[in-house]
């Protein structure tokens, strides 16, 4: 999924904030999509939605590099990551 460079300053936050505030990280946070975004994520879910692993990317020198490391979140926190994509 490839997101503009607002949402995915967004994400980067949300994703870098601490995990007892991830809720109010997010809040009524949704990133839209777009072609050719600035940001990409890739996203991996259970089916259940109990675990959810994504690493975000930025387009930077003419290729996406990875911008946080790949971050995992299973149960309560799952499902507030999910309610983003």
């Amino acid at each position: 999924m490839e997101f503009s460079l607002a949402d995915g300053d967004k994400l980067r936050r949300i994703l870098s904030s601490p995990a007892d505030n991830l809720a109010n990280a997010v809040g009524d946070f949704r990133p839209k999509q777009t072609a050719n975004g600035n940001y990409m994520a890739e996203v991996c879910t259970s089916q259940d939605g109990a675990f959810i692993a994504l690493r975000l990317y930025q387009f930077i020198n003419m290729n996406y590099e990875p911008v946080i490391g790949t971050c995992r979140f299973e149960g309560e926190k799952a499902q507030i990551i999910k309610r983003l994509f």
